[in-house]
């Protein structure tokens, strides 16, 4: 397989954007639609609907389509569901808030890629981001204030930012995770504690991630995880474990921060190289961060993804048929490795969604970094 410039990725991503159509949704009558069910409704695979800013209602998505908004639209709940398999759901840009705000990705065979995406807890009630018994499902840049649960499913978190709010007697871990396969990269992830109050007492602190049931967590890049912090009447504040392992597993590698040490349980500390991708930089010029040891040789790979391959669980995001070669170099003494990859270009990439891997071979072994998944917006 021969390595090619970057430049020509702008004509690859392109290319994946052809004929797409584009279904536009606006409150205020000028597009197609004026709310996004009805959109979803009428789009067929492959389409995309672009919401224009303004307040609409909840909405579902079973379909392989991308909604997306470039004015953080709001709604209060957003659900995917029954994506099948060799297919990718993108949704984008929104943030929820309501009475609930939610955000749930359920029972997906096929991929699912969340991204710009916030959850606002709101006038006392716990905003919730839940998935559930799915395949291979990629979050960008999601922030949740309140309750982020995975179960049985293959996740990927890239510069997420998912903490646990604390009300009354009642506080809460940033993400807990029951069986399955989690990947992160950067962004933070912190459980709350609270003060004594005469009718609650001290609340207990929570740690910023919590393991259950045969879960395994991979931490990469510059990941911050806190535990919650409790203030008593008397005597001094005391601080749950950034890590709660109940039962699974924990890689981490060295440059992941974690206040204070994890609990008992496996957690290993280990070299986990990694890839991250600031969104906002699509439509112009892509600049991937790649974090591996200083002097290790670096091949970065792209694919328009389907579905990850079933290789090692959580490991390879890269969708095989679809895969080019982007860039090969060395990584620098300060362990870190910018790529310039243009994508602008004659035609419009918007609603292309891609996923960037890189292979790094250091004294001898291959390891694999973790994924970026991105859609250009």
């Amino acid at each position: 397989m021969r390595w090619i410039d970057c430049s020509t990725f702008a004509v690859l991503l392109a290319a994946t954007a052809t004929g797409q159509p584009t279904l536009v949704v606006d409150r205020a009558g000028t597009g197609h639609f004026t709310d996004i069910p009805a959109a979803i409704a009428a789009a067929a695979p492959g389409d995309r609907v672009l919401v224009l800013g303004g307040r609409y209602s909840s909405f579902t998505v079973d379909k392989p389509i991308v909604v997306t908004t470039n004015a953080a639209a709001e709604v209060s709940q957003i659900t995917v569901r029954g994506v099948p398999a060799g297919s990718t759901c993108v949704v984008a840009g929104f943030v929820a808030l309501g009475l609930p705000s939610a955000v749930y990705v359920l029972d997906c065979p096929g991929r699912v890629h969340l991204q710009s995406l916030g959850v606002v807890t709101w006038f006392g009630v716990v905003a919730t981001l839940e998935v559930r018994n799915c395949a291979a499902v990629s979050l960008s840049e999601v922030s949740c204030h309140g309750e982020s649960r995975i179960f049985d499913s293959v996740v990927s978190l890239e510069r997420c930012r998912l903490t646990g709010p604390a009300f009354e007697s009642y506080t809460m871990s940033g993400l807990s995770v029951w069986r399955s396969h989690v990947l992160i990269t950067g962004g933070l992830f912190a459980g709350s504690g609270g003060s004594y109050s005469y009718q609650w007492g001290t609340p207990s602190p929570r740690s910023g991630i919590m393991l259950y049931e045969r879960s395994e967590i991979r931490l990469a890049g510059t990941a911050l995880v806190s535990g919650g912090e409790s203030f008593p009447y008397s005597g001094p504040p005391y601080r749950a474990a950034s890590i709660s392992v109940g039962d699974g597993r924990v890689e981490y590698d060295p440059r992941v921060v974690l206040q204070p040490n994890p609990s008992v349980g496996v957690v290993v500390r280990t070299t986990i190289p990694s890839v991250s991708l600031d969104s906002r930089s699509a439509g112009t010029t892509l600049t991937p961060e790649i974090l591996a040891p200083a002097g290790a040789l670096v091949g970065l790979l792209g694919s328009y993804p389907a579905a990850p391959l079933p290789c090692a669980v959580g490991d390879i995001w890269l969708d095989l048929p679809t895969t080019f070669p982007l860039f090969s170099g060395t990584v620098p003494a300060s362990g870190s490795l910018q790529v310039s990859i243009p994508i602008h270009g004659p035609s419009n990439p918007q609603g292309s969604t891609f996923t960037l891997q890189a292979a790094v071979i250091e004294v001898g072994s291959l390891l694999v970094s973790t994924p970026a998944t991105s859609s250009v917006r």
